[in-house]
């Protein structure tokens, strides 16, 4: 089972990073997730943290 997600240079920005967010909060699964060159800022890094779930890593 594959447990990490690259998402590298996909400019899913911040609408994008709070879709995730919400994903990983019912997804137990997912090791690590790659977000760089994303246009992330303050606002989808946050959402991200803010989920909870300490077993994702997220790059």
């Amino acid at each position: 089972m594959e447990t990490a997600l690259s998402l590298w240079a996909n400019q899913i920005g911040d609408t994008g990073a709070q879709a995730i967010a919400e994903a990983l909060k019912v997804n137990k699964t997912l090791a690590s997730i790659r977000l760089e060159d994303n246009f992330l800022t303050e606002a989808g890094i946050t959402a991200l943290r803010e989920t909870g779930n300490t077993s994702c890593e997220l790059k």
